[in-house]
């Protein structure tokens, strides 16, 4: 069949307009002349159905399913069958809203409250249906579905196509033996080590609704990587961060809790359904304590004067067209005369700094500043062993890097770039993820870090403009890396750490690690499953703008650090020289001692071609300028 408008699937429901079409089939809006009202219908595809010859008996189990389970919590099923053309269809309640992953992409990561409110729904679905012998098998937040007001969310539990239903005869089973069923992420651990009995237990459920939590906390999934097989081998160590090394603001209990929902050890998991919901309903009744700070309540209300963002996400992103460039070079100078004398006094190779005692890093971790620091005259190789780093930071061993443009696997070399040679380093430490404006917050509540015109960007004319894509101060983006910061301030806020930017040859080692690659994650093509950017043709990239720090997983280099391709271009300690690969120290090289503009390095979400994304590439910026596309990280010691 070929659906269309006035289609009549059966003499009571006639097609009305098309909600969204896929591979495996579409969903119509359609008229219930019997029931006044209008409900989905869903129909297999064509190719699915003779393509797929399993396809039209997990549409069939979709209905029967659900139908059995009498619960509000799960889309309700109004009728299925067979069209006179042999089309199957689904007649099922109408549902206005978003998915829960639809809900993440915009929004980003959830409170602890809003996640609560999600977990006790969906337990109350999975409950009722495995009290009937129904396993869903595929809990996911593409599978549930937020009806309702934003502010008080009605969980529906959508598609039971792949569901096992356990008190029927093996007959009726349609999976083939050693199969594994379910999105990759989510199935149990239990299923990936082989348990025989694993797929066919309500615990695949309840583990997956865990993932589903750390995954709307974090916006990150714990366990993941590019291949089926990175990720079962990330399952079979059982090992992933604890939720407050993404979000250290969150209680230290909710670590425990999914220490407990995700161990290694079956028999320590939660027994049911309803045990795990009522246990995470009590994350909210206990007394503060969280990773960041000692003290009750979100740091940032000790100092009402500075005007922050809940950590509940709020509101949508503001779309703008995007206009794509050579290089999306995005806006300069403008800064205020503090930080223009800054800058000027940065220039000259003799600096005078006043410095306040390093602090206890706020958002990406607490970072114990090193006992021993090297000097900078120093001509050993500082052992990896006598680093200190903090929870979010990676140590990068010394040794030889390739440092620049390989030309013999890279047609996109510039001449800046070039020639490629290799250098010794000593090792080091740097962040995770790029500084968020959770952590950034914090130093301008110290009173340290200025956020001067952190709402808007600054062109190389002294134009300033805000601008929404300024992360500082939008609802939702707290979890988000900080941009819009001059060198100054970026510099700045290391330091308050007592930590500093990074050089560009440590951030190229931490990009790349041993070889030649050219791209953190290897030498597969850039796109936006991989990292956050700009694609040419908008194919996935979705939002036009940051998105939560580290929430690209794929985007990981060799020694685990994220985000080095996209989200934000990062500032780095370096002044630019066009010839600094010619002329550059072959041991620990730091670039020019002065210079008129600063190194960032790597691309953003405005980057649209792959060229920019590459571990060689670098910009030259000036120190005051401000850019919605640039970022930072700190790196230690201090030298």
């Amino acid at each position: 069949m070929d659906p269309k408008p006035g289609t009549e699937v059966t003499d009571k429901v006639t097609l009305v307009d098309l909600l969204g079409q896929g591979a495996m089939g579409s969903v119509w809006r359609a008229d219930h002349k019997t029931l006044q009202t209008q409900v989905a219908v869903k129909f297999i595809s064509e190719e699915a159905a003779n393509t797929d010859a399993e396809a039209t008996e997990r549409f069939t189990r979709e209905a029967t399913a659900a139908a059995q389970i009498k619960s509000p919590h799960i889309v309700q099923m109004i009728d299925h069958g067979v069209m006179a053309d042999a089309t199957p269809y689904i007649v099922m309640e109408l549902l206005t809203g978003e998915s829960l992953d639809e809900r993440i992409e915009r929004s980003g990561p959830l409170s602890l409250a809003d996640v609560s409110q999600v977990v006790s729904q969906v337990v109350k679905a999975l409950a009722a249906a495995h009290d009937l012998g129904v396993i869903h098998r595929d809990i996911k937040p593409h599978n549930i579905f937020l009806t309702g007001s934003p502010d008080e969310p009605f969980v529906k539990v959508l598609d039971f196509g792949i569901a096992k239903q356990t008190r029927l005869a093996e007959k009726e089973e349609i999976t083939q033996p050693g199969m594994i069923v379910g999105t990759p992420q989510y199935v149990s651990r239990d299923v990936i080590m082989g348990i025989a009995e694993a797929s066919t237990e309500p615990a695949v459920d309840l583990w997956a609704l865990a993932i589903v939590a750390y995954k709307c906390l974090t916006g990150v999934l714990p366990f993941d990587g590019d291949s089926i097989g990175a990720i079962c081998a990330a399952l079979a160590t059982a090992k992933f961060d604890p939720p407050t090394v993404h979000r250290p603001e969150l209680p230290l209990r909710v670590d425990a809790w999914f220490a407990q929902a995700l161990a290694e050890d079956r028999s320590e998991r939660f027994g049911s359904a309803a045990e795990l919901g009522e246990s995470f309903r009590r994350l909210l009744d206990e007394p503060e304590v969280s990773a960041s700070s000692p003290s009750p309540g979100p740091v940032v209300k000790r100092r009402p004067a500075v005007i922050l963002p809940t950590l509940i996400v709020a509101g949508g992103v503001v779309g703008v067209a995007l206009v794509l460039g050579a290089r999306l070079l995005d806006e300069g100078s403008g800064a205020d005369d503090h930080e223009l004398k800054a800058a000027s006094a940065a220039s000259v190779t003799t600096t005078t700094t006043s410095v306040a005692p390093p602090k206890a890093r706020p958002s990406n971790s607490v970072v114990p500043r090193p006992t021993a620091p090297p000097s900078a005259a120093s001509s050993r190789i500082t052992p990896a062993a006598a680093l200190q780093p903090g929870p979010n930071q990676t140590i990068i061993a010394g040794g030889e890097l390739w440092m620049g443009c390989d030309r013999a696997n890279d047609d996109d070399c510039r001449a800046d770039e070039s020639p490629g040679r290799t250098v010794q380093l000593e090792a080091f430490f740097i962040d995770r993820t790029e500084v968020t404006v959770f952590a950034y917050a914090e130093c301008v509540v110290d009173g340290h870090c200025s956020d001067r015109r952190v709402n808007g960007y600054a062109s190389k004319d002294g134009r300033f403009a805000p601008s929404s894509r300024c992360n500082w101060q939008q609802p939702g983006r707290e979890l988000h890396p900080m941009n819009c910061v001059s060198y100054v301030q970026a510099q700045g806020y290391c330091e308050y750490m007592g930590l500093r930017l990074p050089t560009e040859a440590e951030w190229e080692r931490a990009a790349r690690g041993d070889d030649r690659r050219l791209f953190p994650w290897g030498n597969q093509p850039a796109n936006c499953v991989r990292a956050v950017m700009a694609d040419e043709n908008d194919h996935g990239c979705g939002r036009r703008t940051t998105w939560p720090a580290g929430a690209k997983s794929n985007d990981q280099s060799p020694f685990g650090v994220l985000d080095m391709a996209g989200n934000l271009r990062e500032w780095v300690a370096d002044w630019y020289a066009a010839d600094a690969y010619r002329t550059g120290a072959k041991r620990n090289p730091k670039g020019p001692a002065q210079g008129t503009y600063r190194v960032t390095r790597g691309g953003s979400w405005g980057s649209p071609l792959m060229r920019y994304l590459r571990t060689s590439a670098r910009y030259a910026e000036r120190p005051n300028e401000r850019s919605r596309h640039v970022g930072f990280r700190c790196a230690g010691p201090r030298r």
